[in-house]
């Protein structure tokens, strides 16, 4: 009896445990969920000041295309050593984050800012493609 009593007990605790783990699961924040897992950083403060840096820009309002880039430039980051600060749109967390956005005008995305070793702007795009892109990172590197 008590082993069945054991058991049951058992049972109810990994039900239960199972339940606050997907539900934990399905909390997660809408930019979590869209977030392709990348190494990037999300302020300018945390960058190396002597490679090239690509500014990101992106938005659940074009999630299709955002998530796109966000691919290209995870393939490039992995070919190519540059800075890339993401910034999403749907979620500004930091006053330097609205700051940039302000700084660079954003009204759509994707869009990314390049800016050279010496963290000068050099070019803004709203579409761009792999090749264009890894070219131009290459000569700044």
């Amino acid at each position: 009896m008590k082993k069945r009593i054991f058991i049951l007990v058992f049972i109810i605790i990994i039900v239960l445990l199972s339940v606050i783990f997907i539900n934990k699961m399905n909390t997660k924040t809408q930019e979590e969920q869209f977030s392709y897992r990348l190494e990037y950083v999300k302020s300018l403060d945390d960058i190396d000041k002597s490679k090239p840096t690509v500014i990101f820009f992106k938005g659940l309002i074009n999630k299709e295309e955002s998530l796109e880039y966000e691919i290209m430039l995870k393939e490039l980051k992995n070919e190519i050593n540059f800075n890339l600060v993401h910034i999403s749109l749907d979620y500004v967390t930091t006053d330097e984050q609205k700051n940039i956005i302000d700084k660079y005008n954003v009204t759509r995305v994707p869009m990314i800012v390049v800016k050279d070793k010496n963290q000068n702007d050099v070019e803004t795009y709203y579409n761009i493609t792999y090749e264009k892109l890894k070219e131009l990172i290459n000569k700044l590197s």
